[in-house]
């Protein structure tokens, strides 16, 4: 059973004895609930579904436990195991709610000591959830071809980047929506200047891919691999952004939408979304490129026919945009997987900011749960500030002009660092 259907299932309570409500809240002996991330909230239906359920012996299943914050991570423990920390704070007296209590607890003497004592918070941590919590790194994607991931920082240019500023400044004074409208806006404004003039409308035909960084890299992507057999994925967070990309491709290539052309939004229907998968995935295809919103990332999407991939922008929450990558880096990829995610350097602090936070959130999720790397290690090589490391050789060859001093493409980018893929390569940075 999906965490949605036994969300249905269970909103309306748990009904009379022996309803099928019922039974799922009380009478089940072994509740398995698979992609448990999903309850990391603790307002939402499923979390709301799962507090209802009785069953004393749960197994919660993830690839991504630790997504944005502590206290996402604790809503997880205590629905999976109620009484973690029952035993360490027997011994306390609180005057906040149990919950309340635990919950500043956990955070207190975790979140507070990663910034001032990272052994001893990662040392606290293990030993805390060694009863109940099992990482598993797994090697079967070290029997793949290869991935290289790398961060690809832009320049605007001078127009564009007083565009995007400009933007920011005005929608900062009219404090419509807040933060994340601000962000979603900024975002899309450094794809390609015609969102900073008019974000909620803006004319996406006949736009010059040239104007903006980004666009200007993805043409001249799938220019390099126009006669090669290698196709392109395109990962981006907003609609527009994609719809723009989509459109300049099949006017400047001359592409056509459902033959070379694929695209899959969160709207798209799921058995829509498995057969265009198949679609691009197919040898006899002639689907070149494939446009994607991040959130129709979800498990079960297989994206093993493109081995270049592209993530427009930077997430606050870096888990997804790994879900992204490992859509064609996994089981059935027969070619090396290059990546490139697609930052503007010379413009906001509040991109590069973006970036940082993500970083720091992926270190964190490793040093916690990568059990094979002592904490003292990590305190040692690692901390919480790491710095990319500059790529200054590469097999890619459509990068290499990027690299090279003088070329007629260097100009146009700011930097490229390589992107760590474990917590090894990161202590190593």
């Amino acid at each position: 059973m999906t965490p949605q259907l036994l969300a249905s299932k269970l909103a309306g309570g748990q009904g009379e004895e022996g309803d099928e409500s019922w039974l799922l809240a009380r009478a089940a002996d072994v509740l398995v609930f698979d992609e448990a991330h999903y309850a990391r909230n603790d307002n939402t239906r499923i979390a709301e579904a799962l507090k209802t359920v009785r069953t004393p012996r749960r197994i919660f299943l993830s690839g991504t436990v630790f997504q944005n914050n502590l206290d996402e991570l604790y809503n997880l423990f205590t629905l999976c195991r109620p009484s973690f920390l029952t035993p360490v704070l027997e011994r306390f007296e609180f005057d906040a709610s149990k919950d309340d209590a635990e919950r500043h607890f956990f955070k207190e003497m975790i979140e507070n000591r990663l910034e001032n004592n990272l052994g001893a918070a990662v040392r606290f941590f293990r030993k805390l959830t060694a009863p109940f919590l099992h990482w598993h790194g797994g090697k079967v994607l070290d029997s793949l071809p290869g991935i290289e991931e790398v961060l690809v920082t832009l320049n605007l240019t001078e127009a564009h980047k007083a565009l995007v500023l400009n933007a920011g400044k005005s929608y900062t004074k009219e404090k419509k929506k807040g933060f994340l409208a601000e962000d979603s806006r900024l975002a899309r404004a450094c794809v390609h200047p015609c969102f900073a003039v008019d974000v909620e409308s803006p004319e996406l035909e006949q736009q010059d891919p040239k104007a903006g960084a980004k666009t200007a890299f993805v043409m001249e992507l799938l220019r390099f691999l126009r006669n090669k057999p290698e196709k392109l994925i395109i990962f981006g967070q907003y609609r527009q952004p994609l719809e723009l990309l989509k459109n300049m491709i099949m006017e400047r290539l001359g592409w056509r939408e459902l033959h070379e052309v694929l695209y899959m939004s969160g709207e798209t229907a799921t058995n829509e979304r498995v057969r265009i998968s198949s679609t691009f995935n197919s040898k006899s295809s002639t689907a070149r490129v494939i446009l994607v919103s991040i959130k129709a990332c979800g498990e079960g999407i297989s994206l093993v026919g493109g081995s270049r991939v592209v993530v427009l922008d930077t997430a606050w929450n870096p888990s997804t945009v790994r879900q992204a990558v490992s859509r064609a880096f996994r089981i059935g990829q027969k070619k090396k997987v290059y990546v490139y995610r697609l930052l503007v350097g010379n413009t906001l602090e509040h991109e590069v900011e973006k970036l940082r936070r993500s970083m720091r959130k992926d270190f964190l999720a490793m040093a916690l749960f990568h059990t094979e790397v002592t904490p003292e290690d990590l305190a040692r090589k690692a901390g919480l500030k790491q710095e990319l490391a500059p790529v200054e050789d590469t097999q890619d060859a459509f990068l290499k002009p990027f690299l090279l001093e003088g070329s007629d493409i260097k100009y146009r980018c700011d930097g490229v660092y390589r992107v760590p893929r474990g917590l090894d390569e990161v202590c190593a940075a």
